[in-house]
């Protein structure tokens, strides 16, 4: 096979802009007050839907502290309705909950104070992963980015609910073991690899999809370390060593009964309407074009996307066709311009993993459509949104310079931030 020939100076490659940027400290304390502003009003709500489950009714996570033995030993469904089908090990969450219980009981307010701090944490974890990738290469890039990820408005679903705390542990903890990776391969300390591995451990016990990151990471060594393949297989092999465990751990916990069991109909997940085989293809496009819209536009937002929300269509419906055809747009950029080591195809690359899971191919899920799946492919969508919109800036040596010569690009930005920030409230 010939080599693919990738044309030089593309569109896909970044420039870096000569300009004084932001000192790290000034950037954080501006993620963090952002963060939390955002969701402030979240401080007076009540506990609301799975809230119920994990911890109003939950009587291991009511037990407090004395509950943990519980919690490590049994699913994370058992406290609740222990007949119930559904077989999810998630017990960091219920830990977390049990502390809370001994401290607060049910007071609803220092739940989602703490949950939106650790969001404010996410979001501070992002920039300074960002940093280590490029370091000081493209000023205000990773700002840009964490700043569209932080006021996103689809991740209200995650932040105003606590029980969203599930999805917000497992990414807080695969970007911390993300930053440990990195730290590791520029200092050369084993230490940081070590933790690295624990907090990618803690990941999947918050979440499953923290699975995802098992290719994410020698993605992002490929793409933004000078490591041959050779060392980049190395720094990966301890983290499948930690899914095997973390699998028989959980392979113990339900002695050896499938642990994602789950109990479905057609309320939960619509493709159980399907007649044809077209139509369950047709559905499953739909789910990935409208999880793709969310990004692009996240109006109107829903709690739930039930059977009523989502239409039976065949495989060869408008909105079928035009979401496979975005996605295999996706899927050539990714391929065509894989070696260029572009920051755009590493966020798309980044967001076509991440989805994978809920595209209910692999693994029958709860729906085919949830805002809170999107938290962590979001990422990958805010990078190479972020990348398209710092290509279209100019160098200037000051910065009034600077914002005279890209005030239309930069009114964009503003623009869309607001708005982002104003859906979220």
């Amino acid at each position: 096979m010939l080599p693919v020939k990738v044309p030089t100076n593309s569109f896909f490659e970044l420039k870096g802009l000569k300009i004084k940027t932001l000192s790290n400290r000034l950037s954080l304390l501006i993620i963090i007050i952002i963060s939390i502003l955002l969701y402030a009003n979240t401080f007076t709500h009540e506990f609301a839907f799975d809230d119920l489950a994990a911890i109003t009714k939950n009587s291991y996570v009511k037990q407090g502290i004395g509950g943990i033995k519980n919690i490590l030993t049994e699913g994370s469904w058992d406290g609740y309705q222990p007949e119930e089908n559904m077989k999810i090990y998630r017990p960091f969450q219920l830990l977390v909950f049990a502390l809370q219980y001994e401290l607060f009981e049910l007071n609803p307010t220092p739940y989602h104070i703490i949950h939106v701090l650790f969001y404010a944490l996410l979001n501070a974890l992002l920039f300074l992963l960002l940093k280590e990738f490029w370091k000081n290469k493209y000023p205000y890039l990773p700002l840009l980015i964490v700043l569209l990820f932080a006021t996103h408005p689809v991740h209200s679903d995650v932040v105003a609910n606590v029980k969203g705390s599930a999805d917000l542990f497992g990414m807080l903890h695969a970007i911390a073991a993300f930053l440990f990776l990195f730290y590791f391969i520029k200092r050369k300390k084993a230490g940081y690899l070590v933790l690295a591995s624990l907090f990618y451990f803690l990941s999947l016990i918050s979440k499953e999809i923290a699975v995802t990151y098992i290719a994410i990471f020698p993605l992002a060594m490929y793409f933004f370390t000078d490591l041959k393949v050779k060392a980049i297989i190395k720094n990966t092999l301890p983290f499948i060593g930690v899914i095997i465990g973390y699998l028989i751990i959980r392979s113990i916990v339900f002695k050896g009964a499938n642990a994602m069991t789950l109990s479905l109909t057609y309320l939960d997940n619509v493709l159980l309407l399907a007649d044809t085989f077209s139509q369950e293809i047709g559905m499953r496009l739909f789910g990935l074009g409208k999880n793709l819209q969310l990004l692009f536009f996240p109006h109107p937002l829903r709690a739930v996307y039930l059977y009523n929300d989502i239409p039976i269509i065949e495989a060869y419906d408008f909105i079928a066709v035009s979401t496979f055809f975005a996605y295999l747009l996706l899927f050539f950029i990714s391929v065509l311009y894989f070696r260029k080591k572009s920051i755009l195809v590493f966020g798309i690359i980044y967001y076509l993993l991440t989805i994978s899971l809920f595209s209910n191919t692999l693994v029958m899920m709860p729906s085919i459509v949830s805002e809170r799946w999107l938290l962590i492919p979001s990422f990958g969508f805010c990078i190479a949104i972020g990348a398209i919109a710092y290509k279209a800036l100019n160098s200037s040596p000051t910065l009034p310079q600077f914002l005279k010569a890209n005030s239309t690009v930069l009114l964009i930005l503003f623009v869309v931030v607001f708005l982002f920030s104003f859906k979220t409230i």
